[in-house]
C-alpha cells in the first residue's frame, strides 16, 4: 500500500469519525487541506494497517485531524489535515433528497465497517 493510499485511509477514518460524531449531519465530507505528512514505509501485502484519527479542532463545517498508521507497532504514516463538510442542498435545493439518500446509505453501511452487523448475525 503506497503512501497516497495510506493518506486516503486516514481521510476515510476521520470522515467516519466525523459522520458518527455529528450524527450524519452532512452528506458529503471531503479533504480540504493536508498540512503535514510523513511517510515511513509502504504497507506490504498481508500486513494489517492500524489507522487512528483524532479530531483536533472544529470550526463550523470544517474539522482538523491528526492521524497515524502503524503496522505491528511501526509507524508507516503520520498526517495532519482538514476536512470540509457540506450538504448538496446548500449548493442547490433540488438536491435535498439526494442528501437524504446519501445519509441513509452511509448509516446503513456503518455497521458493516465496524463489524456490528456480523456480531448481530452470529
Amino acid at each position: 500500500m503506497p503512501g497516497v493510499l495510506q493518506l486516503q485511509t486516514a481521510v476515510e477514518a476521520a470522515s467516519w469519525l466525523l459522520r458518527v460524531t455529528d450524527d450524519y449531519q452532512y452528506s458529503v465530507v471531503v479533504l480540504r487541506e493536508v498540512r503535514s505528512i510523513r511517510f515511513g514505509s509502504m504497507v506490504q501485502p498481508g500486513n494489517v494497517l492500524d489507522m487512528t484519527a483524532e479530531l483536533t479542532e472544529r470550526i463550523g463545517s470544517s474539522a482538523s485531524f491528526k492521524a497515524k498508521g502503524e503496522v505491528a507497532g511501526t509507524q508507516t504514516v503520520s498526517v495532519q489535515f482538514t476536512l470540509a463538510c457540506y450538504n448538496l442542498r446548500e449548493r442547490n435545493p433540488v438536491f435535498a433528497e439526494r442528501d437524504e439518500r446519501l445519509v441513509r446509505h452511509l448509516r446503513s453501511i456503518f455497521p458493516l465497517l465496524t463489524g456490528e452487523l456480523a456480531a448481530k448475525t452470529c
